[in-house]
Protein backbone atom coordinates (compact mmCIF):
# COMPACT_ATOMS: atom_id res chain seq x y z
CA UNK A 1 0.00 0.00 0.00
CA UNK A 2 1.15 3.46 -0.62
CA UNK A 3 1.74 5.32 2.34
CA UNK A 4 1.29 8.95 3.81
CA UNK A 5 4.35 10.63 3.00
CA UNK A 6 4.56 14.06 0.92
CA UNK A 7 7.42 13.56 -1.71
CA UNK A 8 7.25 16.50 -3.90
CA UNK A 9 9.09 17.66 -7.51
CA UNK A 10 11.18 20.58 -7.24
CA UNK A 11 14.88 21.57 -7.79
CA UNK A 12 17.90 20.34 -5.91
CA UNK A 13 17.66 23.34 -3.60
CA UNK A 14 15.96 22.75 -0.40
CA UNK A 15 13.25 25.16 0.66
CA UNK A 16 11.78 26.23 3.61
CA UNK A 17 7.95 27.41 3.32
CA UNK A 18 5.52 28.88 6.15
CA UNK A 19 2.78 26.54 6.86
CA UNK A 20 -0.47 28.73 6.69
CA UNK A 21 -4.13 28.46 8.39
CA UNK A 22 -6.62 26.70 6.58
CA UNK A 23 -7.45 29.39 3.31
CA UNK A 24 -4.45 31.06 3.29
CA UNK A 25 -0.72 30.25 1.87
CA UNK A 26 1.33 32.30 3.47
CA UNK A 27 5.69 32.47 3.35
CA UNK A 28 7.46 33.21 6.29
CA UNK A 29 10.90 32.41 4.79
CA UNK A 30 11.30 31.69 0.82
CA UNK A 31 8.41 31.40 -1.22
CA UNK A 32 8.41 28.39 -3.75
CA UNK A 33 9.78 29.44 -7.40
CA UNK A 34 8.87 27.65 -10.54
CA UNK A 35 11.47 24.39 -10.36
CA UNK A 36 12.64 22.09 -12.56
CA UNK A 37 9.73 19.28 -12.31
CA UNK A 38 11.95 16.29 -13.66
CA UNK A 39 13.46 16.70 -9.95
CA UNK A 40 11.64 14.52 -7.04
CA UNK A 41 11.81 15.74 -3.64
CA UNK A 42 10.65 14.86 -0.40
CA UNK A 43 10.17 15.56 3.15
CA UNK A 44 7.49 17.90 4.32
CA UNK A 45 7.13 19.64 7.75
CA UNK A 46 3.45 21.55 8.10
CA UNK A 47 2.18 23.40 10.61
CA UNK A 48 1.51 22.40 14.14
CA UNK A 49 -1.95 23.78 14.79
CA UNK A 50 -3.09 21.81 12.18
CA UNK A 51 -4.78 18.57 13.41
CA UNK A 52 -4.34 14.93 11.95
CA UNK A 53 -7.84 14.90 10.14
CA UNK A 54 -7.38 18.29 8.82
CA UNK A 55 -4.16 16.94 6.91
CA UNK A 56 -5.36 13.84 5.69
CA UNK A 57 -8.12 15.30 4.45
CA UNK A 58 -6.04 17.74 2.44
CA UNK A 59 -3.76 15.10 0.95
CA UNK A 60 -6.63 12.96 0.00
CA UNK A 61 -5.76 11.36 -3.86
CA UNK A 62 -2.13 12.29 -2.99
CA UNK A 63 0.67 10.33 -3.61
CA UNK A 64 1.68 10.67 0.30
CA UNK A 65 4.53 7.82 1.49
CA UNK A 66 5.45 8.92 4.85
CA UNK A 67 3.02 10.47 7.36
CA UNK A 68 4.32 11.34 11.08
CA UNK A 69 2.92 13.79 13.79
CA UNK A 70 3.82 17.24 11.42
CA UNK A 71 6.22 15.59 8.88
CA UNK A 72 5.73 13.18 5.77
CA UNK A 73 7.05 12.98 2.04
CA UNK A 74 4.55 12.75 -1.03
CA UNK A 75 5.33 12.50 -4.71
CA UNK A 76 4.46 15.61 -7.09
CA UNK A 77 5.58 18.64 -8.28
CA UNK A 78 6.07 22.50 -7.90
CA UNK A 79 1.90 22.21 -8.44
CA UNK A 80 1.49 20.20 -6.42
CA UNK A 81 2.47 22.23 -3.68
CA UNK A 82 0.68 25.10 -4.91
CA UNK A 83 -2.99 23.16 -4.60
CA UNK A 84 -1.82 22.10 -1.22
CA UNK A 85 -1.06 25.64 -0.46
CA UNK A 86 -4.56 26.40 -1.11
CA UNK A 87 -5.96 23.80 1.05
CA UNK A 88 -3.71 25.35 3.78
CA UNK A 89 -0.92 22.59 3.55
CA UNK A 90 1.74 24.94 2.82
CA UNK A 91 5.27 23.57 2.32
CA UNK A 92 7.88 24.26 5.01
CA UNK A 93 10.96 22.37 3.86
CA UNK A 94 11.79 20.62 0.38
CA UNK A 95 14.28 18.35 -0.38
CA UNK A 96 15.04 16.46 -3.66
CA UNK A 97 14.18 13.45 -3.95
CA UNK A 98 17.36 10.81 -2.75
CA UNK A 99 18.85 13.69 -1.00
CA UNK A 100 19.10 11.68 1.93
CA UNK A 101 19.39 7.86 0.70
CA UNK A 102 22.53 6.61 2.80
CA UNK A 103 25.15 4.72 0.99
CA UNK A 104 24.30 1.50 -0.37
CA UNK A 105 26.50 -1.13 0.38
CA UNK A 106 30.04 -0.89 -1.41
CA UNK A 107 31.04 -4.16 -2.58
CA UNK A 108 29.31 -5.08 -6.35
CA UNK A 109 26.15 -6.93 -5.74
CA UNK A 110 25.99 -10.64 -5.97
CA UNK A 111 23.37 -12.35 -8.44
CA UNK A 112 20.16 -12.82 -6.68
CA UNK A 113 20.35 -16.97 -5.28
CA UNK A 114 18.29 -18.65 -7.56
CA UNK A 115 16.92 -22.65 -6.95
CA UNK A 116 20.06 -25.42 -7.48
CA UNK A 117 18.41 -27.10 -9.98
CA UNK A 118 18.23 -24.12 -11.91
CA UNK A 119 20.93 -21.42 -11.36
CA UNK A 120 22.42 -22.35 -14.68
CA UNK A 121 19.59 -20.80 -16.45
CA UNK A 122 19.83 -17.28 -17.58
CA UNK A 123 17.15 -14.86 -16.35
CA UNK A 124 16.73 -11.14 -17.92
CA UNK A 125 16.96 -8.72 -15.44
CA UNK A 126 17.29 -4.79 -14.73
CA UNK A 127 18.66 -1.85 -12.66
CA UNK A 128 21.87 -3.84 -11.63
CA UNK A 129 20.33 -7.02 -11.05
CA UNK A 130 16.38 -7.47 -10.32
CA UNK A 131 14.98 -9.65 -12.43
CA UNK A 132 12.02 -8.47 -14.92
CA UNK A 133 8.13 -9.86 -14.44
CA UNK A 134 8.75 -11.88 -18.17
CA UNK A 135 11.84 -13.40 -16.18
CA UNK A 136 9.55 -14.31 -13.30
CA UNK A 137 7.44 -16.20 -15.17
CA UNK A 138 9.94 -18.17 -16.83
CA UNK A 139 11.57 -18.94 -13.42
CA UNK A 140 8.26 -20.24 -12.13
CA UNK A 141 8.34 -22.36 -14.85
CA UNK A 142 11.22 -24.02 -15.03
CA UNK A 143 11.41 -24.82 -11.05
CA UNK A 144 7.98 -26.63 -11.93
CA UNK A 145 9.62 -28.43 -14.48
CA UNK A 146 12.73 -28.99 -12.36
CA UNK A 147 11.13 -29.81 -8.84
CA UNK A 148 8.14 -31.70 -9.76
CA UNK A 149 7.67 -33.07 -6.40
CA UNK A 150 8.01 -29.68 -4.50
CA UNK A 151 6.55 -27.10 -6.83
CA UNK A 152 3.25 -26.40 -9.51
CA UNK A 153 2.61 -23.59 -11.69
CA UNK A 154 -0.77 -21.73 -11.57
CA UNK A 155 -1.75 -19.52 -13.68
CA UNK A 156 -5.07 -18.07 -12.48
CA UNK A 157 -5.83 -15.27 -15.39
CA UNK A 158 -4.73 -12.26 -17.59
CA UNK A 159 -4.08 -8.55 -16.56
CA UNK A 160 -5.80 -5.61 -17.97
CA UNK A 161 -3.84 -5.47 -20.85
CA UNK A 162 -4.01 -9.17 -22.10
CA UNK A 163 -7.99 -9.22 -21.33
CA UNK A 164 -8.27 -6.52 -23.97
CA UNK A 165 -6.32 -8.12 -26.34
CA UNK A 166 -3.29 -5.89 -25.96
CA UNK A 167 0.29 -7.50 -25.26
CA UNK A 168 -0.46 -8.02 -21.43
CA UNK A 169 0.46 -10.61 -19.10
CA UNK A 170 -0.55 -13.90 -17.49
CA UNK A 171 -1.42 -13.74 -13.38
CA UNK A 172 0.38 -16.56 -12.04
CA UNK A 173 1.84 -18.40 -8.67
CA UNK A 174 4.11 -20.78 -7.58
CA UNK A 175 2.73 -23.83 -5.24
CA UNK A 176 5.63 -25.36 -3.30
CA UNK A 177 5.29 -27.97 -0.46
CA UNK A 178 7.06 -31.24 -0.01
CA UNK A 179 4.98 -34.15 -2.06
CA UNK A 180 3.73 -31.58 -4.63
CA UNK A 181 3.40 -34.15 -7.33
CA UNK A 182 1.18 -36.79 -5.43
CA UNK A 183 -1.18 -33.72 -4.26
CA UNK A 184 -1.51 -31.72 -7.51
CA UNK A 185 -5.04 -31.18 -7.54
CA UNK A 186 -4.53 -27.99 -4.65
CA UNK A 187 -8.29 -26.80 -5.67
CA UNK A 188 -9.81 -29.41 -3.47
CA UNK A 189 -6.59 -29.35 -1.33
CA UNK A 190 -5.90 -32.98 -1.21
CA UNK A 191 -2.90 -32.72 1.07
CA UNK A 192 -5.01 -30.90 3.91
CA UNK A 193 -2.07 -28.80 4.53
CA UNK A 194 -2.31 -25.08 5.58
CA UNK A 195 -1.31 -22.11 3.55
CA UNK A 196 0.82 -19.21 2.80
CA UNK A 197 0.85 -16.97 0.46
CA UNK A 198 3.50 -14.07 0.21
CA UNK A 199 3.57 -11.56 -2.80
CA UNK A 200 4.91 -8.62 -4.16
CA UNK A 201 4.55 -5.46 -6.27
CA UNK A 202 1.33 -5.05 -6.36
CA UNK A 203 1.94 -1.43 -6.69
CA UNK A 204 4.40 -1.69 -9.51
CA UNK A 205 7.09 0.74 -8.42
CA UNK A 206 7.53 -0.85 -5.77
CA UNK A 207 10.56 -3.25 -6.46
CA UNK A 208 12.41 -5.11 -3.58
CA UNK A 209 8.77 -6.54 -2.84
CA UNK A 210 9.60 -9.01 -5.88
CA UNK A 211 12.72 -9.89 -5.32
CA UNK A 212 12.06 -10.95 -1.19
CA UNK A 213 9.66 -13.18 -2.56
CA UNK A 214 12.51 -14.48 -5.45
CA UNK A 215 14.94 -14.82 -2.48
CA UNK A 216 12.81 -16.56 -0.22
CA UNK A 217 11.81 -19.24 -2.57
CA UNK A 218 15.32 -20.10 -3.67
CA UNK A 219 16.05 -20.23 -0.02
CA UNK A 220 12.69 -22.71 0.90
CA UNK A 221 13.93 -25.12 -1.82
CA UNK A 222 17.90 -24.92 -1.46
CA UNK A 223 16.86 -25.65 2.20
CA UNK A 224 15.00 -28.67 1.84
CA UNK A 225 17.01 -31.65 4.00
CA UNK A 226 19.69 -29.57 4.92
CA UNK A 227 17.78 -26.67 6.86
CA UNK A 228 15.41 -27.60 9.22
CA UNK A 229 13.18 -24.54 9.31
CA UNK A 230 12.82 -24.73 5.69
CA UNK A 231 12.62 -28.65 5.87
CA UNK A 232 9.72 -28.42 8.01
CA UNK A 233 7.96 -25.23 6.43
CA UNK A 234 7.87 -27.53 3.57
CA UNK A 235 6.87 -30.67 4.84
CA UNK A 236 4.16 -29.35 7.07
CA UNK A 237 2.52 -26.20 4.68
CA UNK A 238 2.09 -25.24 1.33
CA UNK A 239 3.62 -21.87 0.43
CA UNK A 240 2.48 -20.05 -2.70
CA UNK A 241 4.48 -17.15 -3.93
CA UNK A 242 3.15 -14.78 -6.18
CA UNK A 243 6.14 -13.05 -7.99
CA UNK A 244 4.22 -10.04 -8.41
CA UNK A 245 0.65 -9.09 -8.35
CA UNK A 246 0.70 -6.07 -11.02
CA UNK A 247 2.81 -7.52 -14.16
CA UNK A 248 1.41 -4.82 -16.77
CA UNK A 249 2.52 -2.18 -14.46
CA UNK A 250 5.69 -3.31 -13.26
CA UNK A 251 6.40 -4.18 -17.18
CA UNK A 252 6.51 -0.15 -17.16
CA UNK A 253 8.32 0.16 -14.36
CA UNK A 254 11.46 -1.73 -15.91
CA UNK A 255 11.14 0.17 -19.13
CA UNK A 256 11.43 3.37 -17.00
CA UNK A 257 14.02 2.13 -14.30
CA UNK A 258 16.10 1.05 -17.68
CA UNK A 259 17.11 5.27 -18.22
CA UNK A 260 16.79 6.67 -15.10
CA UNK A 261 19.40 8.53 -13.40
CA UNK A 262 20.25 7.19 -10.47
CA UNK A 263 22.14 8.92 -6.88
CA UNK A 264 25.65 8.37 -5.94
CA UNK A 265 24.39 5.83 -3.60
CA UNK A 266 23.35 3.80 -6.67
CA UNK A 267 20.07 4.15 -6.40
CA UNK A 268 17.46 4.99 -8.68
CA UNK A 269 16.19 8.87 -9.04
CA UNK A 270 13.82 8.92 -12.23
CA UNK A 271 12.98 11.90 -13.92
CA UNK A 272 9.07 13.26 -12.52
CA UNK A 273 7.95 12.43 -16.52
CA UNK A 274 9.82 8.50 -16.18
CA UNK A 275 7.49 6.18 -15.95
CA UNK A 276 9.47 3.94 -13.65
CA UNK A 277 6.83 6.17 -11.14
CA UNK A 278 4.13 3.97 -12.37
CA UNK A 279 2.35 2.93 -9.33
CA UNK A 280 -1.59 0.97 -10.60
CA UNK A 281 -2.25 -1.05 -13.28
CA UNK A 282 -2.58 -0.31 -17.13
CA UNK A 283 -6.20 0.47 -17.14
CA UNK A 284 -6.54 3.34 -19.43
CA UNK A 285 -10.20 3.87 -19.11
CA UNK A 286 -11.05 7.60 -18.47
CA UNK A 287 -7.84 8.52 -18.23
CA UNK A 288 -7.07 11.78 -20.56
CA UNK A 289 -3.20 12.38 -19.71
CA UNK A 290 -2.15 15.57 -20.12
CA UNK A 291 0.34 15.91 -18.28
CA UNK A 292 3.87 15.25 -17.92
CA UNK A 293 4.05 14.69 -14.03
CA UNK A 294 4.03 11.07 -14.17
CA UNK A 295 4.51 11.09 -10.30
CA UNK A 296 1.05 12.61 -9.88
CA UNK A 297 -1.11 12.09 -12.93
CA UNK A 298 -0.49 8.50 -14.36
CA UNK A 299 -3.34 5.70 -16.16
CA UNK A 300 -4.77 3.01 -13.96
CA UNK A 301 -6.63 1.99 -11.19
CA UNK A 302 -4.62 1.78 -7.67
CA UNK A 303 -5.29 -2.30 -6.96
CA UNK A 304 -4.61 -1.71 -3.79
CA UNK A 305 -7.53 0.86 -3.19
CA UNK A 306 -10.14 -1.44 -5.65
CA UNK A 307 -10.76 -4.52 -3.59
CA UNK A 308 -14.38 -4.89 -1.71
CA UNK A 309 -14.01 -4.10 1.79
CA UNK A 310 -14.30 -0.53 2.22
CA UNK A 311 -13.69 0.29 -1.31
CA UNK A 312 -14.62 4.34 -1.91
CA UNK A 313 -13.58 5.49 1.72
CA UNK A 314 -10.75 7.02 3.26
CA UNK A 315 -7.47 7.26 1.10
CA UNK A 316 -8.83 6.75 -2.05
CA UNK A 317 -9.47 9.22 -5.22
CA UNK A 318 -12.66 9.43 -7.87
CA UNK A 319 -9.97 10.63 -10.83
CA UNK A 320 -8.41 8.33 -12.99
CA UNK A 321 -5.07 10.37 -12.78
CA UNK A 322 -4.51 9.94 -9.14
CA UNK A 323 -2.26 7.72 -8.04
CA UNK A 324 -4.73 6.57 -5.19
CA UNK A 325 -7.57 5.82 -7.83
CA UNK A 326 -9.67 3.39 -6.84
CA UNK A 327 -11.35 2.19 -9.94
CA UNK A 328 -15.47 2.64 -11.08
CA UNK A 329 -16.27 0.13 -8.39
CA UNK A 330 -15.09 -3.10 -6.26
CA UNK A 331 -13.27 -5.06 -8.12
CA UNK A 332 -13.46 -3.91 -11.45
CA UNK A 333 -10.18 -4.44 -12.24
CA UNK A 334 -9.35 -8.63 -13.47
CA UNK A 335 -6.34 -8.18 -11.60
CA UNK A 336 -7.82 -7.66 -7.78
CA UNK A 337 -10.74 -9.38 -8.62
CA UNK A 338 -8.81 -12.98 -10.31
CA UNK A 339 -6.89 -12.87 -7.30
CA UNK A 340 -9.49 -12.39 -4.90
CA UNK A 341 -11.43 -15.51 -6.51
CA UNK A 342 -7.99 -17.23 -6.36
CA UNK A 343 -7.90 -16.62 -2.31
CA UNK A 344 -11.12 -18.02 -2.21
CA UNK A 345 -9.81 -20.90 -4.26
CA UNK A 346 -7.21 -21.33 -1.79
CA UNK A 347 -8.86 -20.41 1.81
CA UNK A 348 -12.66 -20.79 0.88
CA UNK A 349 -15.34 -17.98 1.70
CA UNK A 350 -15.61 -17.87 5.71
CA UNK A 351 -16.91 -14.17 6.24
CA UNK A 352 -16.14 -12.25 9.38
CA UNK A 353 -18.06 -9.58 11.19
CA UNK A 354 -18.38 -8.20 14.28
CA UNK A 355 -20.91 -11.04 15.41
CA UNK A 356 -19.29 -13.73 14.01
CA UNK A 357 -15.05 -13.99 14.32
CA UNK A 358 -13.19 -16.10 12.04
CA UNK A 359 -12.69 -19.51 14.23
CA UNK A 360 -9.62 -19.88 16.30
CA UNK A 361 -9.28 -22.96 14.36
CA UNK A 362 -8.47 -20.75 10.92
CA UNK A 363 -5.80 -22.04 9.00
CA UNK A 364 -3.54 -19.99 6.82
CA UNK A 365 -1.64 -16.71 6.49
CA UNK A 366 -0.93 -14.06 3.70
CA UNK A 367 2.02 -11.47 3.66
CA UNK A 368 1.75 -8.57 0.75
CA UNK A 369 5.19 -6.86 0.46
CA UNK A 370 5.33 -3.05 -0.02
CA UNK A 371 7.84 -0.31 0.17
CA UNK A 372 8.43 1.90 1.94
CA UNK A 373 8.89 2.99 5.53
CA UNK A 374 9.40 -0.28 7.71
CA UNK A 375 5.71 -0.91 9.16
CA UNK A 376 3.59 -4.28 9.93
CA UNK A 377 0.09 -3.18 8.74
CA UNK A 378 -2.83 -5.41 9.67
CA UNK A 379 -6.81 -4.79 9.15
CA UNK A 380 -8.89 -2.87 9.30
CA UNK A 381 -6.69 -0.77 7.13
CA UNK A 382 -9.42 1.36 5.38
CA UNK A 383 -10.66 2.27 9.04
CA UNK A 384 -8.65 2.41 12.42
CA UNK A 385 -11.85 3.04 14.38
CA UNK A 386 -13.08 -0.59 13.09
CA UNK A 387 -11.98 -3.28 15.21
CA UNK A 388 -12.04 -6.88 13.69
CA UNK A 389 -13.63 -9.25 15.84
CA UNK A 390 -9.88 -11.09 16.13
CA UNK A 391 -8.07 -7.93 16.97
CA UNK A 392 -6.41 -9.85 19.75
CA UNK A 393 -5.20 -12.41 17.75
CA UNK A 394 -4.19 -10.58 14.69
CA UNK A 395 -2.15 -8.50 16.75
CA UNK A 396 -0.13 -11.49 18.03
CA UNK A 397 0.90 -12.51 14.85
CA UNK A 398 1.47 -9.06 13.95
CA UNK A 399 3.63 -7.92 16.56
CA UNK A 400 5.75 -11.58 16.38
CA UNK A 401 6.62 -10.39 12.99
CA UNK A 402 7.81 -6.94 14.23
CA UNK A 403 9.79 -8.63 16.69
CA UNK A 404 12.19 -9.77 14.02
CA UNK A 405 11.95 -6.54 11.96
CA UNK A 406 11.30 -4.04 14.23
CA UNK A 407 9.05 -2.19 12.09
CA UNK A 408 6.58 -0.16 13.48
CA UNK A 409 2.88 -2.07 13.90
CA UNK A 410 -1.00 -1.06 13.42
CA UNK A 411 -3.51 -0.49 11.94
CA UNK A 412 -3.04 1.43 9.13
CA UNK A 413 -4.67 4.09 10.52
CA UNK A 414 -2.42 3.79 13.65
CA UNK A 415 1.03 3.63 11.95
CA UNK A 416 0.57 5.77 8.35
CA UNK A 417 -2.88 6.63 7.73
CA UNK A 418 -6.31 5.12 6.36
CA UNK A 419 -6.50 3.18 3.01
CA UNK A 420 -9.96 1.75 1.81
CA UNK A 421 -10.11 -0.49 -0.80
CA UNK A 422 -6.95 -3.05 0.24
CA UNK A 423 -6.12 -6.58 -0.08
CA UNK A 424 -5.35 -7.77 3.50
CA UNK A 425 -8.80 -5.94 4.23
CA UNK A 426 -10.88 -8.33 2.48
CA UNK A 427 -8.98 -11.39 2.24
CA UNK A 428 -9.48 -11.08 5.78
CA UNK A 429 -12.67 -10.06 6.32
CA UNK A 430 -14.01 -12.65 2.88
CA UNK A 431 -11.47 -15.48 4.00
CA UNK A 432 -11.25 -15.23 7.95
CA UNK A 433 -7.40 -15.63 7.33
CA UNK A 434 -5.33 -13.07 8.96
CA UNK A 435 -3.46 -11.12 5.88
CA UNK A 436 -0.49 -8.65 6.79
CA UNK A 437 1.54 -5.83 4.91
CA UNK A 438 4.98 -4.98 5.23
CA UNK A 439 6.45 -1.56 3.99
CA UNK A 440 9.89 -1.97 3.68
CA UNK A 441 12.78 -0.13 3.94
CA UNK A 442 13.06 3.66 4.42
CA UNK A 443 14.00 6.84 2.20
CA UNK A 444 17.71 6.86 3.52
CA UNK A 445 17.65 2.92 2.18
CA UNK A 446 17.15 3.68 -1.17
CA UNK A 447 13.12 4.16 -0.96
CA UNK A 448 11.44 3.09 -4.04
CA UNK A 449 14.18 2.19 -6.02
CA UNK A 450 16.97 0.54 -4.00
CA UNK A 451 20.10 -0.16 -5.66
CA UNK A 452 20.18 -4.31 -6.17
CA UNK A 453 23.61 -4.30 -3.96
CA UNK A 454 21.03 -3.65 -0.91
CA UNK A 455 18.13 -6.24 -1.58
CA UNK A 456 20.42 -9.40 -0.10
CA UNK A 457 21.49 -7.19 3.27
CA UNK A 458 17.32 -6.40 3.72
CA UNK A 459 16.23 -10.00 3.04
CA UNK A 460 18.34 -11.64 5.41
CA UNK A 461 17.78 -8.84 8.36
CA UNK A 462 13.87 -9.49 8.12
CA UNK A 463 14.35 -13.33 7.12
CA UNK A 464 12.89 -14.29 10.58
CA UNK A 465 9.46 -12.56 10.39
CA UNK A 466 8.79 -14.12 7.30
CA UNK A 467 9.38 -17.46 8.53
CA UNK A 468 7.36 -16.87 11.26
CA UNK A 469 4.19 -16.21 9.35
CA UNK A 470 4.28 -18.82 7.01
CA UNK A 471 4.82 -20.81 10.25
CA UNK A 472 1.87 -19.52 11.58
CA UNK A 473 -0.28 -20.69 8.63
CA UNK A 474 -1.39 -23.93 11.05
CA UNK A 475 -2.66 -21.80 14.03
CA UNK A 476 -2.54 -18.21 13.29
CA UNK A 477 -4.58 -17.18 15.68
CA UNK A 478 -3.61 -19.27 18.49
CA UNK A 479 0.28 -19.98 18.55
CA UNK A 480 1.24 -16.62 18.05
CA UNK A 481 0.04 -15.55 21.72
CA UNK A 482 2.46 -18.39 22.82
CA UNK A 483 6.01 -18.28 23.79
CA UNK A 484 8.86 -18.15 20.34
CA UNK A 485 11.79 -20.24 20.79
CA UNK A 486 14.60 -18.17 20.24
CA UNK A 487 17.61 -20.45 20.73
CA UNK A 488 17.60 -24.32 20.24
CA UNK A 489 20.49 -27.21 20.07
CA UNK A 490 20.66 -30.74 19.81
CA UNK A 491 23.90 -32.94 20.87
CA UNK A 492 24.07 -36.67 20.08
CA UNK A 493 25.56 -37.87 23.13
CA UNK A 494 28.26 -41.73 23.24
CA UNK A 495 24.78 -43.38 23.93
CA UNK A 496 23.08 -42.15 21.02
CA UNK A 497 20.57 -40.07 23.27
CA UNK A 498 20.30 -36.70 22.36
CA UNK A 499 20.98 -33.48 24.71
CA UNK A 500 18.38 -30.93 23.87
CA UNK A 501 18.55 -27.15 25.51
CA UNK A 502 15.94 -24.44 24.63
CA UNK A 503 15.41 -20.62 25.61
CA UNK A 504 11.51 -19.39 25.25
CA UNK A 505 11.01 -15.70 25.20
CA UNK A 506 6.69 -14.86 25.56
CA UNK A 507 7.99 -11.16 25.25
CA UNK A 508 9.16 -11.53 21.87
CA UNK A 509 7.15 -8.80 20.82
CA UNK A 510 8.03 -5.33 18.10
CA UNK A 511 7.94 -2.63 20.73
CA UNK A 512 6.91 0.17 18.27
CA UNK A 513 4.66 1.20 19.18
CA UNK A 514 4.63 0.54 23.08
CA UNK A 515 1.57 1.04 24.30
CA UNK A 516 0.15 -1.18 21.45
CA UNK A 517 2.10 -4.57 22.19
CA UNK A 518 0.44 -7.08 23.57
CA UNK A 519 1.53 -8.02 27.24
CA UNK A 520 3.71 -11.25 28.15
CA UNK A 521 3.53 -13.84 30.61
CA UNK A 522 5.47 -15.90 32.34
CA UNK A 523 6.79 -19.17 30.29
CA UNK A 524 6.04 -22.48 31.65
CA UNK A 525 6.34 -24.92 30.35
CA UNK A 526 8.60 -27.07 27.32
CA UNK A 527 8.11 -30.28 25.51
CA UNK A 528 9.94 -31.59 21.98
CA UNK A 529 8.93 -34.29 19.82
CA UNK A 530 10.74 -36.23 17.02
CA UNK A 531 9.71 -37.25 13.59
CA UNK A 532 8.57 -35.45 10.45
CA UNK A 533 6.10 -33.01 11.76
CA UNK A 534 6.05 -31.87 15.20
CA UNK A 535 3.33 -33.56 17.81
CA UNK A 536 0.43 -31.75 18.87
CA UNK A 537 0.45 -29.46 21.03
CA UNK A 538 0.29 -30.95 24.51
CA UNK A 539 1.20 -34.46 23.51
CA UNK A 540 5.38 -33.92 23.05
CA UNK A 541 7.60 -34.89 26.31
CA UNK A 542 8.58 -32.73 28.93
CA UNK A 543 11.46 -30.86 29.14
CA UNK A 544 12.98 -29.19 32.21
CA UNK A 545 13.08 -26.13 33.59
CA UNK A 546 17.10 -24.94 33.70
CA UNK A 547 16.64 -22.83 36.86
CA UNK A 548 13.67 -25.00 37.97
CA UNK A 549 11.43 -21.62 38.50
CA UNK A 550 8.78 -20.39 35.77
CA UNK A 551 8.87 -16.97 37.30
CA UNK A 552 10.16 -15.25 33.92
CA UNK A 553 8.85 -13.83 30.39
CA UNK A 554 11.87 -15.78 28.95
CA UNK A 555 12.98 -19.35 30.20
CA UNK A 556 15.45 -21.69 29.59
CA UNK A 557 14.75 -25.56 29.75
CA UNK A 558 16.68 -28.84 28.66
CA UNK A 559 16.89 -32.39 28.61
CA UNK A 560 17.85 -35.55 27.20
CA UNK A 561 16.15 -38.13 25.01
CA UNK A 562 16.37 -41.90 25.05
CA UNK A 563 18.83 -43.23 22.53
CA UNK A 564 17.71 -42.61 18.85
CA UNK A 565 18.29 -44.44 15.75
CA UNK A 566 21.53 -43.71 13.86
CA UNK A 567 21.24 -40.88 10.83
CA UNK A 568 19.79 -37.24 10.96
CA UNK A 569 16.66 -37.17 13.49
CA UNK A 570 14.44 -33.76 13.68
CA UNK A 571 13.24 -32.91 16.68
CA UNK A 572 10.97 -29.70 17.55
CA UNK A 573 10.55 -27.61 20.49
CA UNK A 574 7.61 -25.51 21.81
CA UNK A 575 6.75 -23.99 24.57
CA UNK A 576 4.26 -22.87 26.94
CA UNK A 577 2.88 -19.58 28.89
CA UNK A 578 0.89 -18.83 32.21
CA UNK A 579 -2.43 -18.68 30.16
CA UNK A 580 -1.70 -22.26 28.80
CA UNK A 581 -0.63 -20.39 25.13
CA UNK A 582 1.35 -23.08 22.85
CA UNK A 583 3.48 -21.53 20.66
CA UNK A 584 4.71 -22.62 17.22
CA UNK A 585 7.40 -25.47 17.28
CA UNK A 586 11.01 -24.95 16.27
CA UNK A 587 12.83 -27.61 14.28
CA UNK A 588 16.85 -28.18 14.83
CA UNK A 589 18.35 -31.36 13.03
CA UNK A 590 20.75 -33.85 14.82
CA UNK A 591 22.92 -36.18 13.05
Amino acid sequence: MKKLPLQLLATAATLTVGLSAMGSAVATEKTLAPTNSDTVVQNIEFRADLSSATVKAALQGYDVEQLSNHTGSLLGTHQTAQKLAAKGIVITKESPYGSDFSAAPEAAATPSPLPNRVKNNSYETYFGGYKTIAAYQKLATDIAAAYPEFAQYVDYGDSWQKAKGQTGHDLFALRITANAQQSSDWQNNTNHKPRFVFSGQIHAREIIGSEFVSRFTADILNGYGTDPEATALLDSTEVWVVFGSNPDGIATVEKGLKTAATTSSGDGNPAANNTAWQRKNMDTDGYTGGSSDYTSSQPGVDLNRNWLTGWGGQGTSTDPSDQSYRGKSALSEPESKQQADFFTQLFGKHPVSNSSPAPSTTQGTVLNLHSYSNLVIYPYAYDNTVIPPNIAAIKNLGFRQSFYNNFATGAAGDVIYNAAGGDIDTIYQQNGVPAYTWEIGTSSQGGFFPAFSRTEGLYNKYRGGIFYTANAAAAPYKTPAGPTVTTLTATRNGDKSVSIKATANDNAFGTNPSNSKPSAQNVTAAEYSIGTLPAAAGNGTSLSLTDGTANSTTESFNGTTAALADGKQTIFVRTKDADGNWGPAKAIFVS
